[in-house]
């Protein structure tokens, strides 16, 4: 986990990879919560930049207690697949942007 949050340790090639993958993501979130301003999904005040930024580091914070914790007793987080996780987040990404 700390390479792909610090891409530190490894070699050029991965990190230039990670980098990408963290900006693909980014873009990605971006471009779905566009879609979602244009479909009236969401209101147009949406500073996009900064909510698809939230959305990847809110991600790479989950990923990071599933793999390797901490979590709350009570949580079932670690148990999920990662299918389970993916599903979650995006449920999270449209509703949870409007505190649904």
């Amino acid at each position: 986990m700390e390479l792909l949050l610090t891409e530190s340790g490894a070699e050029d090639v991965i990190r230039v990879a990670i980098r990408e993958t963290r900006i693909d993501m980014q873009t990605a979130f971006r471009s779905n919560i566009k879609r979602a301003v244009e479909l009236d999904m969401l209101p147009n005040t949406i500073d996009l930049d900064m909510r698809s930024a939230f959305l990847v580091s809110l991600l790479e914070g989950v990923i990071a207690r599933w793999l390797i914790g901490p979590v709350v007793d009570e949580s079932k987080l670690q148990q999920l697949s990662p299918e389970e996780l993916a599903a979650e987040t995006v449920r999270f990404e449209f509703f949870g942007l409007l505190g649904i």
